[in-house]
């Protein structure tokens, strides 16, 4: 989930809402080690899916569009951080 500075940069106050409810998930990316980046520099992906989850899966068990058993435990098998495990058992064992 976003946080309130996505309203801060679009100035606008509704931002993180409308992302939220526009159903497409984006990601943040971990900077692993400082340096110089440029427009055009090249990102390369070091590594895969974990157990075949992705962030719409997350999001979609988040939000309570899936519900899927399975789902749920290989999400909170992931390397999550911040509350989205909680989020996640919160959601989904209530």
């Amino acid at each position: 989930m976003p946080c309130y500075k996505l309203n801060i940069r679009f100035g606008r106050p509704d931002m993180v809402k409308r992302f939220w409810t526009s159903g497409r998930p984006g990601i943040y990316f971990a900077v692993v080690e400082e340096g110089a980046l440029a427009s055009g520099d090249g990102i390369e992906k070091v590594g895969g899916e974990i157990e075949g989850i992705s962030v719409a899966d997350v999001v979609a068990l988040y939000r309570g569009e899936k519900t899927d058993s399975e789902l749920l435990e290989r999400a909170l098998r992931a390397p999550l951080f911040g509350g989205w495990k909680e989020g996640l058992l919160e959601r989904n064992t209530t």
